[in-house]
Parts: structure tokens; C-alpha cells; sequence
């Protein structure tokens, strides 16, 4: 079997050869791409994230090289203002090859993003065909190899959808060599490098390659290096990661600290001791084939292969146990991973489960495959026969749950194809002729290519699939829309926001990222401050993780008291104009309106008064929306007695009834009725027909003004499809697979109220990144005068719901209209805006507390006329400064990433070390 050697040489002649193979596979499959006018962005998160990622950081790049002394790390631009540092530390910060950006201005993002990837891509193929040749494969061997890795789905996947999974694309190979190399002749010096650069280069895959280098170390040290006194090869192994770990400091170590607060920090827990639905394991048992596609939700990743090569790798490991132990254990360990969400939890420490990580496998049975090839010649015919027997009777169950597995027609064509070219290839007689061999060799790497080219149509999964977008359409979605930026760029300020899905001619909705004007709140682990998070947990207006208030854009008092935004961007959908004091400014005929808020609360405003944060942490969400309006501000450690909510009314009197159905298409035949019951504000539930609906009866006691309602106590218990048998409903064939195979914890509700519909949802436990328990949640309907008779509920799921349901009506009446006339007047005067944070005026008769709507973080500093002054977190997570008294006082308000002095330190002291290391040994060699 396959053995590492550092012996085997490394020619120039190789590593051409391998940059044409690669090239060569990159223009027949991306190629053909290009040709049909497309590019490599596929409409999910690489439209949504990846490019404004890159074209932001070539902003930043040309800020710093011209203004190097006062550029930070604080964006106003980003969010409500965020830390880009710790934004980007996640998508770039650490990948040299990203700052090939700063040659590729905003007009060329597009082009700038797609050839560093096919760079990241050619650099994998690079790595795979080094590794390859420390471990014996030849150079005639090597463009299967390189083919086999770079056509694995999460190689495609990485250069059209998650360019970050191409970055440990190149570093598995290559750090599966420092750590051979480091066993055999103790050499270090790659293995400190690798390590820093993964880890630099995106945190949680540097967390994933270094676990499964470590469960890789372990089984080969194991079987090829064990020694009596183990912890002499261990304990400098140990201690040259943590110095490769320390040179990524600068990047890490901020990182860490932001990441202590994150809402996905420990989100998986609730996994620990369940199992993935039944779908996960029918997908599972085509793991040797590959398997194509995403579980829903989506943390169930079981990404699989293009090329059938990896098949025979994997039957070949398990037939061939006995002489290559440690393949055989490595590939147990990593199906016995695959078997239980624990294992995934416990592997991204805490967090939801996911397998991204399996792509190593794809590794191991790529080698495998190859090896077995090469020596088909040795194979005895009962090894042949048994080899055949098991793929055969293999690929018959592949087929049979293709349907389950997502594959398209083509796609399993071509894969067949391959795999029994590759068949009848084991069985070729030794001393045929070699235009017969190579004829084969050659029809496998085109069979691979067409099987690529299959899976740019290949469905992965209900939220991620191959769909590729256009220039124009890439363009019109991230710039929402182009020709309203070009437009009015001008005139935007840093507190403009734009609504969230915005509908255009070629994209109906979409979900948009941090870096859009639209930011959806919580998107991400690093991209929003904590206090963000919190504050979307306390309102929770729209619905899943992405969670943008600004997606109910009548909702003024968020609007103006809460974001403090003063220019809004209105979709025609959002028929801004009817609001009260909004000033229209111009139009874009396709698809926005612009307005101006003279209501907005400034950044920094001088409070009316102070109240005990206390008392703000008691009130629910909808009350903690109309004290943000107030002017005051909650703070620890004050005694005042809280503002009085006299515009906020609350409807006491409630009814419920059924409504029969509202989509025939949904009801289910035989359905017995469903079941309601309110008892005071608690209404209970049963659910037994997706298609019917609950109604809540409201008496018109409420005045106009914004309609609010607030679900508390939230629970929901699924129904399986052996419950509702027994209540005699009849299910179609494909409710009825859905109820079986997947896990059905999460539910999506919408409600009806006049002639607007909010949504609300909530997601599953094993729903990724999208996942957040939400007991409690506020369903905003707008303003209006007259108030809705009635409030229609439709769940999606059949099932038993319990709640709490509260009806507001928030006036908006000449007291209120006053009080933020009173706190606008009021605000902090000829403010300047920069990377490092804000300074300003303001002038006060007596020592007073500045409110701002900044997220709070510990990384806020501030003076005012020279001398330092407390930086408060107030209103429950924003920033809040108590100022002395005086006439133009000078506030000074600058943000330094937290951890970032103490990570540089870390990284120049590594780097002092290592390069001493380096000095240390050079000596001792010369003087021996």
C-alpha cells in the first residue's frame, strides 16, 4: 500500500505537468460555464457574502495605504456599526491570496473574486499532486489524483458557492506531509508555517483541519512510528502547533474574545444526545458512491463526490483491510463520526453540527483509488472477483435511493459510466497494449469532467444549490440596485438603511448579507457585536437567524428610535409614502423610493433622563420598543422610576375560532376538526391540517397606530405521521415521507392582519447556522388608523402549539411626535466620522448621560475635552456616556478591536521565537 517517503523528489517537470492537468480540467468544466455567459457565483452565500467581502476589503486596502494613521477597525457602514476586523478575520483577513484584491477595484470585484478562487483552486491541485508524490503515487498517476480531489463536490461547491472551503483544500495535503515528515526525520519548519496560515486563514476550518491532523497523527503513529517513549515524539509535535497557532495571533486572539459572545457559541448543545433524521442515514448508505446533496436542514452535510475513482478507493480500503491497516482505521474513524450529531458538536466545540469536515475523506479514498489502479496488474482474480461483486451490489442500493439523494439523470449516467470504465480497467490483461491503457486512463479523467459539468444542474439541497448567476445579475443583487447607488451614493450617509429584499425584475427575494446596506442581524458568528445579537433576541421581529427588523420598514419606531437611521430606501412593495413625516427625495422608476426621516434620533443624543436598567430588563419586547422612543435611557445602578407608556394600549379582550382552510391544496383528506382553546391571554393548538387556519378576534378598543403582537411561552411538539393515522387523517404519499425521514421540530407561522402578512418562524435544533430557540418573538403590522377586527394564524407544520398572545396599539400622537421633535433637537452637533470611531459637540447646564444607538463593546473609549470618561452599556446593549456639564463641549468616541494589541504582541513574539528556532539550527549545522 501507499507509504509516506520524503525520499520521492518533487521535479519541476512534475509540477508543470500537474498545472496543465489542472488547467486543462478547469477550462473543460468552469470553461463551459463562462461560454454559457454565467460565472462561478452560485445565488447563495457567495452572492450574498463572499463578493462584497472582497470588494469591501480593496476599499480598506486603498484606506489605509492613504490615510495609514487613522485608519481602524471600526466600519459605521457595516451593520449599526461592527467591527470589520472581526468580520473579516472569518472570510480573508489571514489569506495572502486576498490581497490580490487591491489590483481589483468595485468594477471589478466580479473578476477579482473569481480569479483568486481558480487561483485557491489551481494552488489545491498543486498540493494534492506534492502530496501525492511523497506518498508514491507517479507522475503518470498524478492527473487522476489531482482530478479525483479537485472534482469532489466540495471542491466545485468551494469555487461556486464557499470559496473558504478551498483554502483547506490546499492545507490538508500539505499538512498531512509536515506531520509525516515531522515523524520521520524531525523536521518542523513546514509544520509551523501550515499551521499558522490555516489558522490565519479562517478560524473554524483551521479548527477542523487541526482535529482531523490530529486524529491522522494519531493512526499513523500508531501503525508506522510508535515508539516505547512516545512523549519524546509527542511533546515538541505538541509544542510546534501551538507555536505555528501562536504566529496567527493577531487574527485569532481578537477573534476569540469576540467569539466568547456569540449566539451560535454553544448552539449545538442541544444535539449532544439526539439523532440525525432518517434521511441522514439512507443518504449515509451511498457513502462509497458519494453523496450528493445537503439533509434539510442544512448543518446535516453529507456533501459526496464527482469522480467514481473515490468508489473504488473506498471498497479497495475495505477489501484490502488487513494490508493497509491504517486506511482501513482512519475511514471507521470518520463513518463513526458521521453516525451521531454528538460527534460534530464535539468536533466544531459547541457549536451546531456539521460535516464539512468529511471532505478528508475525499482525500484518503482519492489515494486509495489511484493506488489501486496502479496496481491492477498484482490484483488476483479472487480479489477482482470480490472488488466487482461489491461494487455491483453496492451500486444497485445507489440506485435505488438516487431519488433521496438528489441526483439528476446525467449526473448518475455519468458517474455509472465512469465507475464501469474503471471496472473493466481491473480487468484488462497485463501486456495489453499501452494505447489500450491509456485509451482507458484518458476516458476516466473525461468521464469525470462530464460528471462535473452534470452537477452545475445537480439540486444540493432545499437552501444551497448550483444555480448560476450572471454578471448582470450578480451585479443588480449586490450593489440593490445598481443604478440607484450610482445614482444617490452621494447622498447616503452612514446611518442609511435599506430594506431587506428588495424585489428586482430578475430576482424576486433574496436574504442579504452583513455587507449589504440591508444587513441581516446575526447572519453570522463573527460579522455582528454581541449587543446586536441581544437586541434581536429581545425583539425578534422577523424570522430565523437572519433576522433584519428593518424587513418591516413602516415599523417607525424602530426606525427612528432604536436605529436612528435618517434616509430609508423603501421597495415599492413597502409603500413608505403613507407614513407621517416622511420627506420623499427622489425615485428610481425600476425599484426604489428614497425618503428622509426628520425623526431619526442622531448617533449621540443628549437623554431626557435615566431610569434603572432593571426596569428596562422586565418589560417585554414590545415594551422595551416604545421606551427606546422615550428619550431616556436605562443604565445600571439608577433608582428613577421609568418612563410612563401612555400612547402604548394594550387589547384585553380576545376570542378564538377556526377557519376551515385557506389553500384547498392543503388540506388533508379526513382531517378531524382542529382543536382551540384561550384561556385569558394562553392559547392552545391542535393542529392536524397544515391547510387550516386559527383566527384571534380582537374588539375595536384600540386605538390607531402601530399594530403590535407579542407571542410569548412559545411551544411547539411536532406531529408524526403514526399520529395523525390515528386521528384519521388520510396522508399523501409525500406528507407522509416528509413526516418519516425528517425532523420536523421547527415550524414557520404567518399572520394576517388587514392587508398586511407577517411571518415568524422557528427553526430547527440541527438547522445550522439558521438556528435559534425562539420561545418569545414581536410581529410588527405597521401603522394604521383603523385597527384589524380579527388576526388569521397559519402554521406550516401539523402539530400541538401553546402560547401567550399579547395585542398592542403604539400612537403615534402629538405627545409622542413632540418628545422625539424634543431628543432630535438635542443631539450631539458637527459630528465627524472616521474608522476609529466619531467625535462631536454638545453643551449641557448640568452633568447629563449621552444615549447612542452604537452596539456596545469593551472596546469603546472615550474623552470628553481631553479628559477620559466611562464608556456605559445602557438600553440593555448600546453605548452610553455620563458627561459633565458645560457649554461646546468636545465628545471623543474611539474604538480599538478588543485583543488586537494583545495578538500582535502574541504573533511578533512567535515570529522572534521561530525565527530564532530557525537561526539556533543553522549554527548547530554548520558547526557540525
Amino acid at each position: 500500500m501507499l507509504r509516506f517517503n520524503d525520499d520521492n523528489r518533487y521535479h519541476w517537470r512534475t509540477f508543470w505537468f500537474s498545472l496543465v492537468i489542472i488547467i486543462g480540467f478547469a477550462c473543460a468544466t468552469f470553461g463551459a460555464v463562462f461560454l454559457r455567459g454565467k460565472t462561478l457565483i452560485s445565488n447563495s452565500d457567495a452572492v450574498n457574502q463572499h463578493i462584497q467581502v472582497f470588494g469591501q476589503l480593496h476599499a480598506y486596502l486603498m484606506t489605509f495605504i492613504q490615510h495609514p494613521t487613522t485608519f481602524g477597525t471600526w466600519d459605521w457602514t457595516l451593520s449599526n456599526g461592527t467591527d470589520w476586523f472581526n468580520a473579516f478575520s472569518y472570510y480573508i483577513l489571514g489569506d495572502p491570496l486576498a490581497y490580490l484584491m487591491i489590483f481589483f477595484d468595485h468594477q471589478h470585484t466580479l473578476l477579482g473574486y473569481q480569479v483568486i478562487i481558480l487561483l485557491r483552486y489551481i494552488l489545491a491541485g498543486l498540493a494534492v499532486g506534492y502530496s501525492a508524490t511523497k506518498f508514491g503515487i507517479p507522475r503518470q498517476w498524478l492527473g487522476l489524483t489531482i482530478v479525483t480531489y479537485l472534482a469532489s463536490m466540495f471542491g466545485i461547491y468551494g469555487v461556486t458557492n464557499q470559496s473558504l472551503f478551498l483554502n483547506a483544500f490546499i492545507y490538508l495535503p500539505l499538512l498531512i506531509v509536515a506531520v509525516e515528515r515531522f515523524f520521520a526525520n524531525r523536521r518542523y519548519v513546514s509544520l509551523v508555517l501550515l499551521v499558522g496560515l490555516a489558522v490565519a486563514s479562517n478560524f473554524y476550518w483551521g479548527l477542523i483541519l487541526a482535529e482531523m491532523l490530529a486524529i491522522y497523527a494519531l493512526v499513523t503513529y500508531s501503525y508506522n512510528y510508535r515508539q516505547a517513549q512516545w512523549w519524546r515524539d509527542w511533546t515538541p509535535l505538541v509544542l510546534y502547533v501551538v507555536l505555528g497557532i501562536a504566529l496567527a495571533s493577531v487574527v485569532l486572539w481578537p477573534t476569540v474574545i469576540y467569539l466568547t459572545a456569540s449566539p451560535r457559541s454553544g448552539s449545538g448543545i442541544a444535539q449532544l444526545f439526539s439523532l440525525y433524521p432518517w434521511e441522514y442515514y439512507l443518504k449515509l448508505l451511498t457513502l462509497p458512491f458519494g453523496v450528493q446533496g445537503v439533509v434539510e436542514p442544512s448543518s446535516f452535510w453529507l456533501q459526496g463526490s464527482a469522480a467514481a475513482i473515490n468508489t473504488l478507493g473506498f471498497f479497495w480500503i475495505i477489501a484490502n483491510r488487513r494490508e493497509n491497516k491504517m486506511a482501513f482505521t482512519f475511514l471507521m474513524i470518520i463513518i463513526g463520526l458521521l453516525l451521531f450529531p454528538a460527534a460534530a458538536v464535539l468536533l466544531t466545540i459547541g457549536n451546531t453540527p456539521t460535516n464539512r469536515w468529511m471532505f478528508c475523506y475525499y482525500l484518503m479514498t482519492a489515494f486509495s483509488g489511484v493506488h489501486l489502479l496502479m496496481q491492477r496488474n498484482q490484483l488476483p482474480l479472487l480479489m477482482k472477483r470480490k472488488l466487482s461483486g461489491m461494487i455491483t451490489l453496492t451500486w444497485l442500493g445507489y440506485l435505488a435511493l438516487s431519488k433521496i439523494n438528489q441526483v439528476n439523470n446525467w449526473q448518475l449516467l455519468m458517474y455509472s459510466i465512469t465507475l464501469a470504465v474503471m471496472v473493466s480497467y481491473l480487468w484488462v490483461k497485463p501486456g495489453t497494449k499501452w494505447f489500450t491503457t491509456y485509451l482507458l486512463r484518458w476516458a476516466v479523467l473525461a468521464s469525470i469532467t462530464l460528471t462535473v459539468l452534470g452537477q452545475f444542474n445537480t439540486r444540493l439541497g432545499h437552501r444551497d444549490n448550483f444555480n448560476l448567476l450572471t454578471a448582470n445579475q450578480v451585479n443588480e443583487l449586490i450593489d440593490t440596485p445598481t443604478s440607484f447607488n450610482a445614482q444617490y451614493s452621494r447622498a447616503l450617509t452612514a446611518r442609511t438603511e435599506y430594506t431587506n429584499g428588495i424585489q428586482t425584475p430578475s430576482q424576486q427575494s433574496f436574504i442579504n448579507s452583513f455587507l449589504t446596506p440591508a444587513h441581516a442581524t446575526g447572519l453570522y458568528l463573527s460579522t455582528v457585536s454581541p449587543a446586536m445579537i441581544d437586541v434581536s433576541d429581545q425583539l425578534a421581529i422577523a424570522s430565523g437567524r437572519t433576522v433584519n427588523p428593518l424587513r418591516n420598514l413602516d415599523n417607525r419606531f424602530l426606525l427612528t428610535e432604536y436605529f436612528g437611521a435618517n434616509q430609508l430606501v423603501g421597495s415599492k412593495m413597502t409603500k413608505l409614502a403613507a407614513l407621517p413625516h416622511l420627506q420623499k427625495q427622489a425615485s428610481d422608476a425600476q425599484h426604489v423610493n428614497f425618503y428622509h426621516n426628520p425623526l431619526a434620533f442622531p448617533i449621540i443624543w443628549t437623554a431626557l433622563g435615566a431610569y434603572s436598567e432593571d426596569q428596562y430588563l422586565a418589560a417585554n419586547p414590545v415594551e422595551k420598543e416604545s421606551l427606546f422612543g422615550s428619550g431616556m435611557v436605562a443604565v445600571p445602578k439608577v433608582t428613577t422610576v421609568k418612563p410612563q407608556l401612555n400612547s402604548l394600549h394594550e387589547a384585553h379582550h380576545l376570542g378564538v375560532r377556526l377557519s376551515r382552510y385557506i389553500d384547498k391544496k392543503q388540506v388533508l383528506k379526513g382531517a378531524k376538526q382542529n382543536q382551540v382553546q384561550l384561556r385569558g391571554h394562553h392559547v392552545t393548538y391542535i393542529n392536524n391540517n397544515p391547510g387550516a387556519s386559527m383566527v384571534l378576534k380582537l374588539k375595536p378598543t384600540l386605538p390607531g397606530g402601530e399594530i403590535l403582537v407579542y407571542l410569548s411561552d412559545i411551544k411547539f411538539q411536532a406531529a408524526t405521521a403514526h399520529d395523525l393515522r390515528q386521528q384519521g387523517v388520510q396522508l399523501t404519499h409525500r406528507m407522509a415521507q416528509r413526516l418519516t425521514l425528517n425532523r420536523l421540530d421547527g415550524f414557520s407561522l404567518n399572520v394576517r392582519g388587514g392587508n398586511r402578512i407577517v411571518n415568524f418562524s422557528q427553526e430547527s435544533t440541527a438547522s445550522g447556522a439558521f438556528y435559534q430557540l425562539r420561545r418569545a418573538g414581536v410581529l410588527n403590522f405597521g401603522i394604521t388608523q383603523r385597527v384589524p377586527h380579527s388576526l388569521t394564524f397559519n402554521f406550516d407544520q401539523p402539530g400541538k402549539y401553546t402560547f401567550n398572545v399579547q395585542v398592542y396599539s403604539q400612537a403615534s400622537n402629538a405627545q409622542v411626535m413632540q418628545r422625539l421633535q424634543t431628543v432630535k433637537q438635542h443631539g450631539l452637533q458637527a459630528i465627524k466620522l472616521n474608522y476609529r470611531g466619531l467625535s462631536g459637540q454638545y453643551t449641557s447646564a448640568k452633568p447629563t448621560w449621552l444615549g447612542s444607538n452604537i452596539p456596545y463593546s469593551t472596546g469603546w473609549h472615550a474623552k470628553v475635552n481631553g479628559q477620559p470618561v466611562a464608556v456605559n452599556r445602557i438600553n440593555g446593549g448600546f453605548v452610553g456616556l455620563k458627561v459633565p456639564a458645560g457649554q461646546s463641549q468636545k465628545v471623543v468616541l474611539q474604538y480599538q478591536t478588543p485583543g488586537l494589541k494583545l495578538g500582535l504582541v502574541l504573533s511578533i513574539s512567535a515570529w522572534l521565537i521561530f525565527l530564532g528556532m530557525l537561526i539556533w539550527n543553522r549554527r548547530r549545522h554548520f558547526e557540525s
